[in-house]
């Protein structure tokens, strides 16, 4: 959650319209003196946050999951882990001051490539513990390990553009007002499910045993595609549509937002599609051995599924809420935070007694819904421009329908087993998505031709 709102999140969202305004209207001092100020500020918060993690962790944890008690073994190992993991947050925040000033600049490799390091680490590290007692403290650790290496190399990338950035105590900069005035407003807009996913977690937490890891490894999943997709997007449209604004250039903010709302739905809802059909045998082919049971594999696929129809909802969010940032307008966020968190709560303690842990993932879905649908309708108002280009969706239907047949089809020749699993399930993917894409292209060039 405080990674969402310091790293990834409000801060990026609030820095990059501001820096790129900076940039077009002011000298390059001012602009140095506005990211060493940033930098300065952004360490000394979250260095904060993580003393005090160190300090009181299993008070935090509590705040966290009100249904562990006080003798709960899983309470007291959490404990032992935030303060390990607590040392992630400055480090992924200074990692994101990086590569939100290189996005400004159209580097866009260096960030897209940067969280692939801390996995390879995680992955080595798991493979090198298995079996080892308490191996979670190693990955927590590796966590760690993984954003040092990030900062090393983005630092490296983005030697020259932060030449003569550095620490400050000339932390009043006027830029600095105006960003911190944005994340304020906006904190409940960018951590909406974030904070929706906090209070789920609470509520989680009085389910029976089990609840809280089906819902989290179907998270994962669904922060797959979301992230690939979703933030990345996000992240290569804020720098293009805040400069267009602030240079008055509507026609071009108006491209920018169709084409990336376009290529959300093209992306995004195939894949929603794709993990709700395939729900169960991905989840037993990555996760069912060892502690991981059957029961687990159909309730995690069943908690995915519910997850997989707000998918394309939550990528919206992210350009929306860009977009509402480009615009000035944070209070928009703010209201459709306050929106879908009543609706999150209202879904998930409606549902809670007769489908459990899903009723959480069905509260996310549906919130995201209505936050996306009521970013749409004001950011339309507000900005007078057309963000969504609706007549270009009725060349997905084919390819969709397609698609669900491929899937479909390959189901009677799904076979048990690891190795067999594992590649019948590469094999119907690859075959969905050249059937997807064929079928798009297709209907796109019988479009243009007449």
């Amino acid at each position: 959650m405080l990674r969402r709102l310091f790293a990834e999140g409000a801060l990026t969202q609030s820095f990059v319209p501001v820096l790129t305004e900076i940039k077009i209207k002011e000298n390059e001092h001012s602009t140095r003196a506005f990211q060493s100020a940033i930098l300065s500020l952004l360490l000394l918060v979250t260095g904060t946050i993580c003393l005090f993690f160190v300090i009181f962790p299993k008070q935090i944890i509590s705040l966290y999951a009100w249904g562990l008690d006080a003798s709960d073994p899983r309470l007291h190992v959490a404990s032992t882990l935030l303060p390990i993991v607590g040392l992630f947050l400055p480090l992924i925040s200074l990692i994101s001051f990086y590569c939100s000033v290189l996005n400004t600049h159209k580097r866009f490799f260096v960030a897209g490539v940067l969280p692939a390091i801390s996995n390879v680490v995680l992955i080595v590290v798991a493979w090198s513990s298995n079996g080892v007692s308490q191996g979670v403290y190693y990955l927590s650790w590796a966590l760690v390990a993984g954003a040092v290496i990030q900062i090393v190399m983005v630092t490296f990338h983005a030697r020259r553009l932060l030449k003569g950035v550095g620490f400050t105590s000339q932390i009043f900069h006027p830029g600095v007002a105006r960003v911190f005035k944005m994340i304020l407003a906006g904190m409940f807009g960018l951590s909406a499910v974030q904070l929706s996913l906090f209070l789920d977690g609470n509520l989680a937490s009085f389910l029976p045993v089990g609840s809280m890891s089906w819902l989290y490894y179907a998270e994962r999943l669904i922060y797959l595609p979301l992230g690939t997709i979703g933030v990345s997007l996000a992240s290569i449209c804020l720098p293009s549509l805040s400069e267009s604004i602030s240079k008055h250039n509507h026609q071009a903010a108006q491209r920018e937002l169709q084409r990336s709302a376009h290529m959300i739905f093209l992306l995004g809802i195939p894949s929603a599609v794709g993990l709700f059909f395939l729900a169960k045998p991905i989840i037993s082919i990555l996760f069912e051995r060892g502690e991981f049971l059957a029961k687990d594999v159909e309730m995690t696929a069943l908690a995915l599924q519910y997850f997989s129809f707000g998918l394309p909802f939550m990528m919206l969010m992210k350009i929306w809420i860009a977009a509402a940032y480009s615009f000035k307008r944070v209070d928009l966020t703010v209201r459709a935070a306050f929106i879908a968190i009543a609706v999150n709560l209202i879904v998930a303690l409606s549902f809670m007694g007769s489908i459990q842990h899903c009723a959480i993932s069905l509260a996310v879905s549906t919130s995201s819904l209505v936050q996306a649908s009521y970013l749409y309708m004001r950011l339309t108002k507000v900005s007078g421009l057309r963000i969504i280009d609706f007549a270009s969706l009725k060349f997905l239907f084919f390819p969709l329908v397609a698609m669900v047949f491929v899937v479909m089809g390959f189901e009677s020749y799904y076979v048990h087993g690891m190795l067999h699993a594992g590649l019948w399930l590469s094999a119907l993917i690859v075959s969905s998505v050249i059937v997807y894409f064929l079928t798009y292209f297709s209907i796109m060039r019988l479009n243009l031709v007449s």
